[in-house]
């Protein structure tokens, strides 16, 4: 893009060697012997580095190549002539911890302070300083330029012992400037002694207020102090109950057990709580001991086992014979001679253990809710007693239950398929594949209800049908939509024959064709229009990586990058009206449009390649011819 001021001031320039043509000629200019225009020209952008004053129009012009202001090298290279207007302004920023008024050794820079430099176009610009106190800031203006420390950014009560707070600093262009350094003292606050306080909090069993031989410490116990300046400071005990709090100022201090971190119940025999002590600085100061007493809990009753057995007498004799197994999930209780109430399960030989009932008469209830139904007692009683000794296993015996007999009725099995009719036809062709997952219930002879789901293959068998008319009924709320049954009969009956499997047939559903919607591709172009003349002329490339969006008919946004060539296409479009948009946020800077529209519209046709048009921009001035 060619700047404008940049133009005409060498337009100017370019004028006045009309008017000096032996300069021109005498040094040269870079064109050929016949008068032909040197290719080169200065761009303004890169400050690519051409011979001194050489220049060439950027577009067809009447001027002539020409040299200006002499013959030779201008500074070496236009960037001196451009950025020469700028310099870089750079200091330190340290803490002077002697406040002696230079940096010695061990004095380190001060981190993070922002530091503003306003320079001579009234332009100001920040930085913050590195770890090593120092910064650089870039582009400051030539002339006088006015350095200040933000002290609100320093540590508290920081006083400036070297340098200036504002500073002045002359900025020559293209040059490092030294802003010199800034040191800043901290007063420096009294150290107040501190000292330690030490204790040690037991357990006094024989509550004689003093720690005897094998009387241990209490760990974990919270002990706090309170010194002479309000601040208070914990610590919990160690294995040995010894504690030291470090830092404790001078003076009165008070030393506070919390006794909620003792054990229940426990009373002081020694020691005082709160207690006081006088500190002294730097030293161990003792708190003394604490001992505790505890509350003798009695002595616990001992406890012994109740075991015994639940069993199913199958032939009603009064004894477990074999073949006859113990009875699972049945539950017992014990109710104790302390009045306690302990509960077990009979596992799956139907035996129980119940733990920790007390010495004494026991009562054993069996809980005949979880018997099967009109269970009779056959042996044994229920509830029953036991002199349960401690620490031993006792015997609770063996009680064995009876079942009324009921009539086995013979079964059959019933099985049948469910299965997608897509052509309707009313037969299972080759292709139409079973419907998974639709559930199917059958009620039988007896009022039993017994549901399943088809398989894979839309088959289904359900076992344990009693001999009899069964109903069979496809629940169709497990069907995709709108399906219709073609064949078969929902519900149907079988008539169930025991011992085999009865077919209860197929029952083919088909479902109503739904089209698919049409849909089609929108393809264009956004290309590079360098002559800004509205048409892509050639040597004019398509522009890589810019966005567009389109929006279909069913408000449905796609969006895709355009490729090397500048095109794009974006598929799966819904017929109608779609709205095209090129996000210009993504073209170069300074682009403006010279053809097409942005937003457009394209009527989409569905199955084909819809053309929205190329999309041209240029970038900076208009067209030229």
């Amino acid at each position: 893009m060619i700047n404008k001021k940049f133009f005409l001031g060498t337009v100017a320039m370019a004028s006045l060697v009309l008017f000096l043509p032996s300069t021109a000629s005498a040094c040269g200019c870079g064109c050929g012997s016949k008068g032909k225009h040197n290719s080169h020209y200065i761009n303004h952008n890169n400050h690519n580095n051409y011979g001194y004053g050489h220049y060439k129009p950027p577009h067809k012009s009447f001027f002539p190549c020409f040299s200006f202001l002499g013959c030779g090298n201008l500074g070496n290279n236009w960037n001196h002539v451009y950025h020469a207007k700028y310099g870089k302004v750079c200091g330190v920023v340290y803490s002077d911890a002697n406040g002696n008024g230079r940096q010695d050794n061990g004095e380190r820079g001060a981190r993070g302070i922002i530091v503003s430099v306003l320079d001579s176009k009234g332009h100001t610009k920040r930085a913050r300083t590195n770890r090593l106190g120092s910064y650089c800031i870039n582009n400051v203006a030539v002339g006088n330029a006015t350095v200040t420390v933000r002290e609100g950014s320093l540590p508290n009560n920081a006083v400036l012992t070297v340098g200036n707070n504002p500073s002045n600093v002359n900025v020559v262009g293209n040059k490092r400037n030294n802003a010199g350094k800034d040191g800043y003292s901290l007063p420096q606050a009294p150290a107040l002694k501190k000292g330690k306080v030490c204790g040690t909090v037991f357990l006094d069993q024989n509550g004689n207020g003093r720690q005897d031989n094998g009387e241990t410490g209490t760990r974990g116990i919270v002990v706090s102090v309170l010194d002479s300046n309000g601040d208070t400071k914990r610590a919990r005990t160690r294995a040995s109950g010894s504690y030291c709090v470090n830092n404790v100022a001078v003076g009165n201090a008070t030393v506070t057990v919390r006794e909620s971190t003792l054990p229940n119940n426990a009373s002081l025999t020694v020691g005082d709580n709160p207690s006081s002590v006088i500190v002294v600085g730097n030293k161990r100061n003792n708190a003394g001991k604490d001992g505790y007493i505890f509350p003798q809990a009695p002595v616990p009753i001992e406890t012994g086992k109740v075991c015994g057995t639940v069993f199913l007498d199958q032939n009603g004799n009064g004894r477990q014979d074999n073949g006859e197994t113990g009875t699972r999930g049945i539950v017992i209780s014990v109710l104790d001679s302390n009045g306690d109430t302990k509960r077990g399960r009979t596992n799956r030989l139907g035996a129980y253990c119940i733990n920790n009932v007390a010495e004494g008469e026991a009562t054993v209830t069996v809980r005949e809710s979880t018997l099967p139904n009109n269970a009779t007692l056959t042996v044994g009683n229920n509830p029953s007693t036991v002199d349960v000794v401690g620490n031993q296993r006792n015997n609770a015996g063996k009680a064995g239950y009876v079942l009324p007999q009921v009539p086995v009725s013979e079964t059959g099995k019933i099985c049948g398929i469910v299965f997608f009719d897509r052509n309707g036809n009313g037969v299972e062709d080759n292709g139409e594949r079973g419907t998974r997952g639709i559930v199917v219930s059958i009620v039988d002879s007896n009022g039993d209800r017994k549901t399943t789901k088809t398989g894979n293959r839309g088959s289904y068998c359900v076992n344990n049908i009693a001999e009899g008319e069964a109903t069979v009924t496809v629940r169709e709320s497990t069907l995709p939509n709108n399906a219709t049954l073609t064949v078969g009969n929902n519900p149907s009956t079988v008539d169930v024959v025991a011992n085999q499997s009865n077919n209860a047939g197929k029952d083919g559903y088909t479902l109503p064709q739904v089209p698919a919607p049409e849909k089609g591709k929108v393809c264009g172009v956004v290309y590079l229009d360098e002559n800004g003349n509205g048409r892509q002329d050639n040597g004019e490339t398509g522009i890589r990586g810019i966005i567009v969006s389109v929006v279909d008919s069913n408000a449905d946004t796609q969006t895709e990058k355009t490729t090397n060539t500048g095109a794009y296409c974006i598929s799966n479009v819904a017929v109608g009206e779609a709205i095209v948009t090129v996000n210009e946020s993504t073209l170069p800077n300074h682009a403006h449009l010279t053809v097409g529209d942005n937003p457009s519209s394209v009527d989409v046709v569905g199955n084909q390649r819809n053309n929205a048009g190329k999309d041209g921009y240029s970038i900076g001035g208009g067209p030229t011819d």
